[in-house]
């Protein structure tokens, strides 16, 4: 199923930088994009959309009231899944925006993954991220997920039980790609693809799709090919 995301920013760069790295994707698709209140107004009314992607975005000057324009969205489309996606380091304007509904918040100086991830998360209505504080005035906001994760580098990964050919398949279904999708990239048979991917569910505990992209999204890093696993595809057949 694609998701259906609308994208708001001032900035018109911002908006050309965030539909290039969504658009790498095929369950994504951007149903438009939108640079001051009136347009996405506009846009939200002519298409259906399944995220938000946007930063403060209205014709008042205060953060309060901006929060307020993106509370009165999440009203009138209470299925909309808003992510919130900014340069700014306030911690009490952040939990406002979440405790009105905003599923997610990604600074603008995280790296991509971290949007597309939101987005994934998103839509698939996961609980809405609450970002670590920061250590200083200077130093970056994380994900709570990624700061453990290079908090205790040894920790075991939920997914270090699966073989090589698990993990890939994992991988490629998690970044976006269906079950066909990676049968015919990995050359195998879509119902081998698809033991594998439900083996793999298995051991890592999850039953459903919802769990399995929650557990990666609260696992960012751990999918990502290391000296753990294959870097490259195997011979077809191979488990």
């Amino acid at each position: 199923m694609r998701i259906n995301i609308a994208v708001a920013d001032s900035h018109p760069a911002v908006l050309v930088g965030v539909e290039r790295v969504l658009s790498k994707f095929e369950q994504f698709n951007i149903t438009g994009t939108a640079r001051n209140v009136g347009e996405l107004e506009a846009l939200l009314a002519a298409k259906h959309c399944d995220v938000l992607v946007t930063d403060y975005l209205a014709a008042a000057h205060s953060r309060r009231d901006k929060l307020a324009f993106l509370g009165n969205i999440q009203r009138l489309y209470p299925a909309l899944q808003i992510v919130l996606f900014t340069i700014g380091n306030q911690p009490a304007v952040e939990r406002a925006a979440l405790n009105i509904g905003i599923r997610s918040i990604v600074r603008k100086t995280d790296e991509e993954e971290m949007l597309v991830e939101a987005v994934r998360a998103a839509s698939h209505q996961i609980p809405a991220r609450v970002l670590a504080p920061p250590d200083s005035e200077h130093s970056h906001t994380v994900n709570p997920a990624i700061a453990s994760d290079r908090a205790v580098p040894h920790a075991v990964s939920p997914f270090s039980s699966l073989t090589p050919r698990e993990f890939e398949v994992l991988r490629l279904y998690a970044s976006g790609l269906t079950v066909t999708q990676i049968a015919q990239h990995l050359n195998q048979a879509r119902q081998t693809v698809s033991a594998q991917k439900l083996s793999a569910m298995r051991k890592c505990g999850v039953a459903r799709d919802v769990d399995l992209f929650r557990l990666v999204y609260e696992n960012p890093l751990s999918l990502r090919l290391d000296d753990s696993h294959s870097t490259g595809l195997m011979p077809a057949g191979q488990n």
